[in-house]
């Protein structure tokens, strides 16, 4: 769930990300990098487009910062503003796939917003 400021304003979002370790030895291994997109479902639809850099100071825990651009549009409008995605995830491995809690935040110039939700993820 995605809380809006300064609307103040709960909605529905889905993020998805494709990301890749950097290497597989020394500190590079803990670094990926990637692409991102997220929307969330309000009644003035928001959009981002976000490069992502990822850090696993351990192996479940995951940091990741994304620059990138939001769209949102509106009745009349359409906003296109720079924005920053940071988001924290603990992973359980289950198998072939990574599961656990995630939260985020987004800043920019006309709002922020905070997530809570689940991580789903597959190594690539």
């Amino acid at each position: 769930m995605t809380l809006i400021e300064p609307e103040d304003e709960t909605a529905p979002s889905l993020h998805l990300h494709a990301s890749r370790r950097l290497g597989s030895e020394g500190f590079k291994q803990c670094l990926s990098a990637g692409l991102g997109f997220e929307t969330i479902f309000t009644e003035h639809l928001h959009y981002s487009f976000l490069a992502s850099v990822s850090y696993n100071p351990i192996a479940a825990f995951i940091i990741e910062i994304a620059p990138g651009v939001l769209y949102v549009k509106e009745e009349n409008e359409s906003i296109t503003e720079f924005l920053t995605h940071i988001e924290c995830m603990y992973e359980f491995d289950l198998g072939y796939i990574g599961i656990g809690p995630v939260v985020g935040m987004a800043l920019s110039s006309e709002d922020t917003h905070y997530a809570v939700g689940i991580h789903i993820g597959k190594g690539l």
